[in-house]
């Protein structure tokens, strides 16, 4: 099954729009209930997902939920990845963890108190 490639814009959203955007909520947090001042403006469909750098897809959001929301999103992403790897039988083999001589890790030592031999 091959899929189709969504092209993606530049990430980057011109300084004049990220102000016009901030400036429509006055600078407060898109999320409901949040009073916190927006100082980050993102993409509401992301990139990746066949957003656009267009002013209705962007929204203004507080430090903390732009994190959030941005975490969310690499999770959802590095599966569609998996998923999509597996189907193109691209899937990176997983290799076991190579075994050292004289034991696991190497150079360790065991502490010892202070005075005993």
């Amino acid at each position: 099954m091959t899929r189709e490639r969504i092209p993606i814009e530049p990430r980057r959203v011109s300084p004049g729009t990220r102000a016009k955007i901030l400036a429509a909520t006055d600078h407060v947090c898109a999320r409901p209930g949040c009073p916190e001042r927006a100082t980050d403006v993102d993409h509401i469909l992301p990139l990746w997902l066949g957003g656009s750098n267009k002013e209705k897809n962007l929204e203004g959001l507080c430090p903390a939920h732009h994190a959030a929301k941005t975490k969310a999103e690499a999770s959802l992403r590095a599966k569609a990845k998996r998923i999509e790897a597996r189907e193109n039988g691209t899937r990176r083999e997983r290799k076991p963890i190579p075994s050292r001589p004289g034991g696991w890790p190497k150079g360790r030592k065991i502490p010892t108190r202070a005075g005993s031999k």
